[in-house]
C-alpha cells in the first residue's frame, strides 16, 4: 500500500515528465548522469536475474511436488517457455495483468489461511495452545528464532517492496493517475 499510494504517484508523474520508460532511464534523466543510469541498469539486471532464477526454481519445485514429477529442469523449462511466450505475445501489459491476478489470488489466500486455521482449531486461543503443544518454544521471545527476529525479517522484506526495482517498474505501465 505504501508503494502504490505514497511512492507511485510522484514517481509516475516524474517518470512521465522525463519521458522515462525504465528506472535506470529515470535516474539518468533525474540526476543527469549516464554513469548512474548504467549502474542502475546493472543493479536491475543482476537483481532481476537472481529474482527470476528464484521464481522459476520455486515454481518448478512447487509444480514438481504437486504433480509428483521428478526433474525440476523439465518443469522449469516448461514454465520458462509459458512465461516467455505470454510476455512476448502480450508485452509488458501481459506481465502487469498476470501480476495483478496473482496478487489478488495471493491476497485472498493470505487472508483466508489464518482465518481457516483459527476456525479449524476452534478459536485463536486453541490455535496458539496447539502451536505451543507441538513446539513449546515456537512462540517464545528467546528461542532459536525469536518472534522479534521474525517480526524484523517480515518488516525488512515488506519495506524492500516499497522501492524495489521490480515493483517500481509496474508504475511505468500506468498511463494515468486513474489507472493507479
Amino acid at each position: 500500500l505504501v508503494s502504490w499510494f505514497l511512492v507511485a504517484p510522484p514517481l509516475a508523474a516524474q517518470a512521465r515528465r522525463y519521458q522515462a520508460l525504465t528506472i535506470p532511464e529515470f535516474l539518468g534523466h533525474r540526476y543527469q548522469s549516464n554513469a548512474l543510469r548504467r549502474l542502475a541498469g546493472l543493479v536491475v539486471i543482476v537483481a532481476s536475474l537472481a529474482y527470476m532464477v528464484a521464481v522459476f526454481d520455486g515454481a518448478a519445485r512447487s509444480l514438481d511436488g504437486l504433480l509428483q514429477i521428478q526433474g525440476s529442469w523439465v518443469t522449469m523449462a516448461v514454465i520458462f517457455v509459458v512465461v516467455t511466450g505470454y510476455t512476448l505475445s502480450g508485452g509488458y501489459h501481459s506481465v502487469v495483468a498476470t501480476d495483478a491476478v496473482q496478487g489478488m489470488i495471493l491476497f485472498v489466500g493470505a487472508m483466508a489461511l489464518p482465518v481457516a486455521m483459527i476456525v479449524r482449531r476452534g478459536g485463536l486461543g486453541n490455535l496458539l495452545d496447539e502451536v505451543h503443544r507441538v513446539s513449546p518454544t515456537a512462540l517464545d521471545w528467546s528461542n532459536e528464532m525469536p518472534l522479534i527476529t521474525m517480526a524484523g525479517l517480515a518488516l525488512g522484506v515488506g519495506l524492500k517492496f516499497i522501492v524495489e526495482p521490480r515493483q517500481l517498474s509496474r508504475f511505468y505501465g500506468l498511463s494515468s493517475e486513474e489507472e493507479l
